[in-house]
């Protein structure tokens, strides 16, 4: 299944988020880039506890992973 920008996933510990998204629902939630922001989940992130839901806002290149490859390769 592919996530595209727009899509409600859910979310649980032990996951690594292939997007980025903004929290919409957190249950003891707890990421490894939690100090960055309060509400938004980059991808790479790695959900250490809990659960919770949030709302899909940049997949593949318009993702932050894919911003950061495209500044390594020169082409942004």
């Amino acid at each position: 299944m592919e996530l595209v920008v727009g899509d409600l996933c859910f979310i649980k510990s032990g996951d690594f988020l292939p997007v980025d998204g903004l929290i919409v629902r957190a249950n003891d939630l707890a990421v490894d880039e939690f100090s960055i922001t309060d509400v938004a989940l980059f991808s790479g992130t790695e959900v250490k506890e809990g659960n919770g839901q949030m709302v899909v806002v940049g997949v593949g290149p318009n993702s932050t992973a894919g911003y950061v490859l495209s500044l390594l390769r020169g082409s942004a």
